[in-house]
């Protein structure tokens, strides 16, 4: 059984991982860092929150949508392989990078059907 109640929370309904916490279990516990996950409908990640250094968390968004003051990504191509990711702080609503932008990568192929990334 998955989602909240369920021998699982750290698991959506579907048993993908939505919220992962990593802790020292010596004397008392500590969380050593914790992520969480959100994703699209064919399962794929749209982002990973890092929920102790914000500034660390990465987008991959299957969708572009506009707003103000946020840099929004398409990070999916058409048979849902992975074209681009964005490292930096996520907006409020987890579909943009708001400040901080560090590493972005984008992903394509070598002309044939080799994946290669491209910077």
């Amino acid at each position: 059984m998955y989602g909240s109640g369920g021998t699982y929370p750290g698991l959506d309904r579907f048993g993908r991982v939505v919220d992962q916490t990593w802790q020292d279990t010596g004397g008392t516990p500590t969380v050593k860092d914790r992520y969480t996950y959100r994703y699209d409908y064919n399962s794929n990640r749209l982002y990973r929150k890092n929920e102790l250094a914000s500034s660390l968390s990465e987008l991959y968004r299957a969708n572009d949508t506009s707003g103000a003051g946020t840099t929004h990504f398409g990070g999916y191509d058409g048979l849902n392989r992975l074209a681009a990711f964005h490292r930096g702080v996520l907006n409020a609503d987890g579909d943009g990078i708001a400040s901080g932008q560090g590493r972005s990568e984008t992903f394509g192929l070598d002309g044939g059907t080799h994946p290669k990334a491209m910077g």
